[in-house]
């Protein structure tokens, strides 16, 4: 299915699902032309075990919008250089402050970044240390385009969103006819025996006397 929405309005809806939900308020999730995905839910992925069974991960969620990516270095006599993948580096602004997170893979004086530029960084050893332990790190930075996008309070939209969506759903309760409810049959709770009632024996009636079988015998007596 591939849907499209011609409106000027950017910030117009085009896809959108609802569900007045009393325990927790209206619940929904839309994308609007802007290409923002926006849920009051969680946003999962299904992953499988080994065994087959379906688990729910989740995505983690921030304050701002960072792009994330990791990597292994290596220190000779103490210091090393790294230098961010291009393709990461093409997405994030580096221009701003990034952030990088190091973990030693052996016995080291503790490990600092320095010199951080778009291009990469470097890492030292603690205390002019000379080792040449390797090194795992983590960096975080701005996405391109959303450098001051911080915790964007969405509370006008919501209130718009969930007021059309419960005039909606009172325009459609008041045109539905009033329909007979369905007859509802409970559900075997799983794991419980299926119960078969016994089967009904026919009742045989007595057949009366003109209509009584006539025995081998009593056919042959009336013969003769």
């Amino acid at each position: 299915m591939k849907v499209f929405n011609y409106t000027t309005d950017t910030g117009s809806t085009v896809f959108e699902t609802y569900s007045p939900n009393v325990l927790s308020g209206a619940s929904h999730c839309t994308i609007d032309a802007f290409g923002d995905l926006t849920c009051s839910g969680t946003v999962s992925e299904v992953v499988h075990e080994d065994g087959g069974a379906a688990k729910a991960i989740y995505g983690i969620s921030s304050a701002d919008n960072w792009i994330e990516d990791a990597g292994t270095g290596q220190l000779s006599s103490g210091h090393a250089k790294v230098a961010l993948d291009t393709t990461f580096a093409g997405t994030v602004n580096t221009g701003v402050d990034y952030h990088v997170f190091l973990t030693p893979k052996g016995d080291c004086n503790g490990l600092y970044v320095a010199n951080e530029t778009s291009a990469g960084f470097e890492v030292h050893e603690l205390g002019g240390g000379k080792s040449s332990t390797a090194f795992d790190y983590r960096i975080m930075a701005k996405r391109k385009g959303y450098e001051s996008v911080r915790l964007q309070d969405l509370t006008v939209q919501e209130n718009a969103r969930i007021a059309e969506m419960a005039e909606r759903a009172a325009r459609t309760a008041a045109a539905r006819p009033n329909v007979r409810p369905a007859i509802r049959v409970p559900r075997r709770p799983a794991g419980s025996p299926m119960v078969v009632p016994p089967l009904r024996q026919p009742s045989v009636q007595p057949v009366s006397a003109p209509h009584a079988m006539t025995t081998g015998a009593s056919l042959e007596s009336a013969q003769k």
